[in-house]
């Protein structure tokens, strides 16, 4: 009262109710915003800052944020519903590493709703290749070197031919052995996965041809040390620099320019060098994006959201270049990274273009083809609805024709450490007395079975109808006949089919279900799973899950045409 008795003897009270007016009150409304380890605690930082200017929505209720650490891949698995997690750990806001992550989340439907197509970015750390400074200098490949001619320019694709092909006694350095690459998992590591994505789909076509899939098993041929993370990568690669030997670990490994700046900018005795690729790399670009549709938030939370984003890209950059990063041009560079040995103040390379769902999914399958061992019996839908003619890539071709050039192409992928195997139903085998017939063995997927597997699937004629369910119990008990006992195969059946419920067969459909899970409760040492394809508007789903479920596998839907050859994908790779 004193205050205001004071302020009106001095004409100020307008200005002091407008003070009043602008402070926020009651508790405040509170977003999740999800964030992976290297950015939240920066985000933290700028939350604090944030909530000091005391934001508001609805007329002055007070708002803010909670910054949690989450794992980009965790997220993922969360928003697609894998997840075990309830609805409370759900975020309001997400800022992943990179779009890339987004484009992973949004390959489901459920996906593609809740979040937005072009969200704000609000820093950016260039994706380099890690080498110790050493290595570096012998190639040429530090930022003022011209590079070796023998090394090429500083590009993924010379890395790995120079690990093929070359050591370093190449390059003056006779004791130094192999010029080795390291990975960590790319659907745990940003900077793995744009490597991946820079080396498989060169051509940014979602598609992986015969040139890039031969860099994805040059790639895994030549990655010499695995790790579950770049930071496990750096301190291996320290311990081996203090031993004498600084390529002792690995010559080379993907991470982001901040993973960089942060081991060096610690005064480590072991510096690195970030290299920045010639032919352009991606960035983790952390894009803000506010879920939308979703029961766990509303306008509200989308408000704040939207309000902390613009802070972010504004006052809130001084803290986010303070971490280490770029702004979201790529271009500044605080004056942390350019005092900061071994990374570039001004970056010449190209930043290339932002990838899709499709090309994300189609990578990641490759590498885990490459990579896994796999046991898998195809299983085609061959009645006469197959013969149905749909529209497909500008031309009119029969279900049948649509499902055998979208198998061809993700069969592609696998390597010679996967087994597979094709059968097809219905089939009035005349021998065997069989509903299904067995065209492909299940064996070594080599050039001669692959090429086995090409041909009959072009002879095969829609004619018919029925077969399924007994068809999925005798594949099912092949697989397991066939069981891949290798440490983190898969043993799988896959099924395609545009129908699927049978009022007719010998086995009804609530007795399919019920020896399926006989047979995968028998032996709990073999883990093998059906999944099932329902292609078309006609495809039953409620039976063609169930099957799936009983063996604690899944069901995608691919109603239209442009989605078959992803559910393929999915149901070979991902799982």
């Amino acid at each position: 009262m004193t205050t205001v008795v004071a302020l009106a003897a001095s004409g100020l009270v307008g200005g002091y109710a407008f003070l009043l007016s602008t402070g926020c009150s009651g508790d405040p409304i509170k977003a999740v915003v999800a964030a992976p380890k290297e950015i939240s605690g920066t985000l933290q930082t700028a939350a604090r800052s944030w909530a000091g200017t005391e934001p508001s929505v609805d007329g002055g209720q007070c708002i803010s944020v909670e910054v949690r650490e989450q794992a980009s891949q965790d997220v993922v698995s969360a928003l697609s519903g894998s997840s075990t997690g309830s609805k409370k750990d759900l975020p309001h806001v997400w800022i992943p590493e990179s779009m890339a992550w987004l484009e992973m989340a949004k390959i489901s439907d459920r996906g593609k709703k809740m979040l937005p197509d072009s969200p704000p970015l609000v820093a950016t750390s260039p994706t380099v290749i890690a080498m110790p400074t050493e290595a570096a200098k012998a190639l040429g490949w530090r930022n003022e070197d011209k590079p070796v001619d023998k090394a090429g320019k500083p590009t993924w694709g010379n890395l790995l031919k120079l690990a093929e092909d070359s050591d370093w006694s190449q390059f003056g350095k006779d004791k130094w052995g192999d010029i080795t690459v390291g990975m960590s998992d790319p659907m745990a590591s940003t900077a793995d996965l744009h490597a991946l994505l820079s080396i498989v789909d060169k051509n940014r076509s979602a598609g992986v041809d015969a040139e890039e899939l031969g860099n994805v098993s040059k790639l895994k041929s030549t990655v010499h040390k695995e790790t579950p993370s770049v930071e496990e990568m750096m301190g291996k690669v320290s311990e081996a620099k203090a031993k004498g030997d600084p390529v002792g670990f690995v010559s080379a490994f993907p991470a982001l320019e901040r993973d960089v700046w942060k081991n060096n900018f610690s005064g480590t005795e072991s510096p690195l060098t970030a290299v920045y690729p010639a032919d352009g790399s991606l960035d983790a670009d952390y894009p803000l994006a506010v879920l939308q549709n979703v029961s766990w938030t509303d306008a509200t939370h989308q408000e704040i959201g939207k309000q902390f984003g613009e802070y972010l890209l504004g006052e809130g950059q001084k803290e986010i270049k303070k971490g280490g990063f770029r702004d979201g041009t790529r271009r500044e560079a605080s004056s942390e990274l350019t005092g900061t040995e071994g990374l570039a103040t001004q970056i010449t390379a190209t930043q290339r273009d932002k990838v899709d769902s499709e090309s994300v999914q189609t990578t990641l399958a490759t590498w885990q083809a490459v990579a896994r061992p796999a046991n898998v019996l195809v299983v085609v839908d061959s009645s006469s609805s197959m013969s149905t003619e749909e529209p497909y890539d500008g031309e009119k071709l029969s279900r049948m024709d649509i499902i055998r050039k979208s198998l061809e192409r993700s069969l592609d992928l696998f390597g010679e450490q996967a087994n597979v195997g094709l059968w097809r139903y219905p089939y009035d085998d005349p021998v065997a007395g069989t509903a299904y017939q067995k065209l492909v063995e299940i064996g070594e997927f080599d050039k001669s079975r692959q090429d086995d597997i090409e041909s009959q699937l072009s002879a095969v004629e829609p004619a018919a109808d029925g077969g399924l369910n007994d068809t999925v119990v005798e594949a099912y008990k092949n697989v397991l006949d066939n069981y891949n006992k290798t440490t983190g195969a898969i043993n799988l059946v896959v099924v395609i089919s545009d129908g699927g419920s049978e009022s007719d067969a010998s086995l009804s459909n609530e007795d399919v279900t019920e020896e399926l899970k006989d047979l995968s409760a028998k032996d709990r040492d073999k883990e093998a799973s059906i999944m099932t394809i329902g292609y078309g508007k006609d495809a039953d789903k409620d039976h063609l899950d169930a099957i799936a479920t009983a063996t604690q596998g899944r069901y995608y839907p691919a109603k239209w045409n442009d989605e078959i050859n992803m559910q393929i994908l999915n149901a070979l790779y991902y799982n």
